[in-house]
């Protein structure tokens, strides 16, 4: 493990000479380090006690620890300022006035570069968890009070990167239930939608049409009404002419001519008799006899000729009578006219009901798309408070001094390759690099900061001199130890 320990400033200026003697299989080693930082290289083969060397200087700084006796010797030391540490097989004695402050459990260059879980998601959780810890930033609902706003969500954890976990499910939780919503309200709506492309304008109030419907069935029932009055008045009328006719008043006619006829022929006979008479006296006697028969017949004549005559003048009154009353026949295209209105009336109606019918189902169709619409925008936008839960994480791995940021749960850095690559997919290179940035951001000056020989070995030259530069520029001391040919254990300093 890498660890990072503070010194105080004005401690770390006796530090110029590093003595280590008898400790595991170190038998003698005397460093020179640099006073105003910088980066110090243990070279040597497997097991001549590169990471012994590192592991002693810490147990001096941390003024805590055991340290383990070289194989065959009675006592051995470290002496680092003004530090002084004696080892022997029974216990390891710390002694001195170097004042330190450690942070030894808190943090580790291999909890960034790699953390040895395979899983990239859980990796990176793990990660941003040891960036959070090292951050000291608690598990404090209020970091997510701007971001949530009127929305409430009450969880509790005991680290913030679960607390934000848990935030982070609960809106999407509540946004999936939102876009469930929203589904729904949009098949209600579009079941309640009118069929496609039915008319939804020109729609009157249904009592307007009703009333309009209504004037043109009584006009129609009105003028039928009269047109069935009219023809059965024409039926009657043409059943007593079949009357009249069946009565015989054209025989009473030609019997009135005949009467009449009959009527100046006996006149004629009588004043041919009177003349007779009055000629024939002697024949008086016979023809005032025929006279007297004559006078009979005609005066039937009369009588008979008065009735036909009254016959007549009677049916022609009836006639007349019956014409006078008779109503006109209501013509049939009027009657056409009527119906067809009535006709256009109905369907109007019937287009009315249907366009109400419409604009009603259209009307319900909307209230469910606004509701859908405002689902859908609830879903969005716990969508976004989600996505920004990371933002906070991000916020608090900011105060580590590093490039990093959180993004979807993953740990990502802006290189030259992509304003977002993931932080795994980094070379071990720019991993580690970016894990001293987070190293450097919590040493103050005078730190001294061992790394790991597994992950300096894997450091490009390039990386190395950064290393050196940046330790200069903070005055912080940096251990590495890389595995080479020597037999010796050796150190040099890093330009």
């Amino acid at each position: 493990m890498s660890h990072c320990v503070r010194t105080e400033s004005n401690e770390r200026k006796h530090m110029s000479t590093i003595e280590i003697k008898n400790i595991g299989p170190i038998e003698t080693l005397e460093l020179s380090v640099p006073e105003n930082g910088g980066l110090v290289e243990l070279r040597g083969t497997h097991g001549v006690g590169k990471s012994t060397a590192i592991n002693a200087i810490q147990t001096a700084l941390r003024e805590d620890g055991r340290l383990t006796l070289r194989d065959g010797a009675d006592r051995g030391s470290v002496k680092l300022g003004g530090a002084n540490i004696r080892v022997t097989a029974a216990r390891t004695q710390h002694g001195g006035e170097l004042v330190v402050e450690s942070i030894e459990g808190r943090f580790s260059l291999s909890d960034l570069i790699d953390p040895g879980i395979q899983d990239p998601e859980r990796a990176d959780a793990a990660r941003i968890k040891a960036l959070v810890e090292l951050s000291g930033a608690t598990a404090d609902a209020s970091l997510f009070a701007d971001l949530l706003g009127s929305e409430k969500v009450d969880e509790k954890a005991d680290d913030l990167v679960t607390l934000a976990g848990k935030i982070k499910a609960a809106l999407e939780l509540r946004a999936r239930d939102a876009e469930a919503a929203q589904a729904r309200e949009h098949e209600k709506g579009t079941r309640e939608a009118p069929p496609a492309g039915a008319t939804l304008v020109g729609c009157r109030a249904e009592a307007e049409v009703a009333s309009e419907l209504e004037a043109a069935v009584k006009a129609l029932a009105t003028l039928e009404a009269k047109s069935e009055t009219a023809t059965k008045a024409h039926e009657r009328h043409a059943a007593a002419r079949m009357r009249l006719e069946a009565a015989g008043v054209s025989q009473l006619e030609a019997a009135t001519v005949q009467a009449r006829d009959r009527q100046a022929h006996a006149m004629a006979t009588v004043e041919q008799r009177t003349a007779e008479a009055a000629e024939l006296r002697e024949k008086l006697r016979a023809a005032e006899a025929a006279l007297q028969s004559a006078t009979v017949e005609a005066s039937a004549a009369v009588r008979e000729s008065k009735a036909a005559d009254a016959a007549l003048q009677a049916a022609k009154a009836l006639e007349s009578e019956l014409s006078a009353t008779l109503p006109p026949l209501v013509p049939a295209d009027e009657l056409a006219t009527a119906r067809a209105r009535v006709d256009a009336c109905r369907a109007e109606s019937d287009r009315q009901a249907v366009l109400r019918q419409h604009i009603d189902q259209a009307e319900r169709a909307a209230k469910h798309f606004m509701e859908r619409d405002t689902f859908e925008a609830r879903a969005k936008s716990l969508r976004a408070m989600a996505a920004k839960v990371d933002d906070v994480l991000s916020g608090v791995v900011s105060r580590m001094g590093c490039a990093l940021r959180v993004r979807d749960g993953r740990l990502v850095m802006a290189t030259d390759r992509s304003p977002g690559e993931f932080f795994a997919d980094l070379s071990h290179g720019e991993r580690t690099l970016a894990a001293l940035d987070v190293a450097f951001s919590i040493l103050p000056t005078g730190g001294v900061l061992g790394i790991e020989q597994e992950i300096y070995g894997a450091l490009n030259d390039d990386d190395k001199h950064d290393i050196a530069a940046r330790a200069k520029d903070k005055n912080i001391l940096v251990f590495g130890a890389v595995v080479t040919c020597e037999d010796r254990l050796s150190a040099a300093v890093v330009a």
